[in-house]
């Protein structure tokens, strides 16, 4: 059982939270029906947030969205690297991760991507379409399979 202290607290506590919400309410009151607050103030009289208030609609321009222009064909960053190589790579000469970057720019004027490095890592230890030398140059691997056939 609780002891006389105990109670008192709790009462004089309730007593506090119940002196609070009075004094939130009242500012809320005051609050609704002033034209700072949820209602507007229009010629005299005050619309309280509860009431439909007439509002003009606003025309949005239409604004270019960013992105590739209709009919213009994009390339994911690997497509654009096995096309970097097609063009660059010469039939067979391999390309370090800084010549495919710059190439990538110079051709379709745009940054690859930022983990291209990673990309092309994990696809060439994969062996997914790419191949590293031993000196950190990538290439196809349609390009090994092709002078493999020849020899």
């Amino acid at each position: 059982m609780a002891t006389p202290n105990v109670v008192t607290v709790l009462e004089q506590e309730k007593n506090n939270l119940e002196g609070r919400i009075e004094r939130i309410d009242k500012i809320l009151l005051d609050y609704k029906t002033t034209r700072h607050g949820f209602g507007l103030h229009q010629g005299g009289t005050i619309i309280h947030y509860d009431m439909k208030v007439p509002t003009k609609t606003k025309q949005v321009k239409k604004t270019k969205t960013k992105g590739p222009k209709p009919g213009k064909k994009t390339y994911s960053t690997m497509e654009m690297v096995r096309q970097v190589l097609d063009k660059e790579g010469k039939k067979g000469k391999e390309l370090s991760f800084r010549d495919i970057q710059e190439a990538v720019r110079k051709h379709f004027k745009t940054d690859p991507a930022s983990t291209l490095g990673q990309m092309l890592y994990k696809r060439s230890r994969n062996k997914s379409g790419f191949y590293r030398t031993a000196n950190g140059k990538y290439g196809l691997t349609s390009w090994t399979s092709k002078t493999q056939k020849a020899a």
